[in-house]
């Protein structure tokens, strides 16, 4: 957090629960935080062999309500569970991605959802995704390698809020 603000950023990282540093959230001074609400989305879970441990951390998400000049949004920060070829580990990515997307869905402004899906644009979790009303920027941009030429970094929002290819 210091290196954030020491850069001029606000961050907003939780209140020290196990896993809340994995998902801050940095914003810059001119955006204004309204409201920032964290939820246990996957508690501690044996997930089996992958990249990691075979037992997930708690992962949290971190839904923040945010005004720029006048202009209401929301956004967070999400790392889903590595590993997905692996049945069980897919499972509890989706898990966690559900109560997220049922929330963004429903939000009357745009909620972006920024971080590493852990799945890349043609993989299970992010055709998911989009089969469920989300949008990215590789949806908006073309397909964006990221990390390693995969393109597991994301930004979702939902599909309804862009309003032409490209926007």
């Amino acid at each position: 957090s210091e290196a954030a603000e020491s850069r001029g950023l606000t961050y907003l990282g939780g209140d020290g629960k196990p896993g809340q540093a994995s998902t801050p959230v940095l914003l810059d001074k001119r955006i204004e935080p309204r409201r920032s609400a964290w939820q246990l989305i996957l508690d501690r879970l044996r997930i089996g062999p992958g990249a990691g441990p075979d037992q997930s951390k708690p992962k949290w998400w971190n839904s923040n309500r945010l005004l720029l000049e006048g202009v209401p949004f929301g956004a967070s920060s999400f790392h889903e569970v590595a590993s997905q070829q692996n049945r069980p580990r897919y499972l509890a990515a989706l898990r966690q991605a559900r109560p997220v997307v049922r929330a963004m869905l429903s939000a009357r402004r745009p909620l972006f959802l920024i971080g590493d899906t852990n799945s890349d644009h043609d993989q299970p979790l992010s055709r998911w995704l989009r089969e469920h009303g989300l949008t990215s920027n590789h949806n908006q941009l073309g397909e964006i390698a990221t990390r390693g030429g995969r393109s597991i970094d994301t930004v979702l929002v939902a599909s309804r809020f862009v309003t032409r290819r490209g926007a």
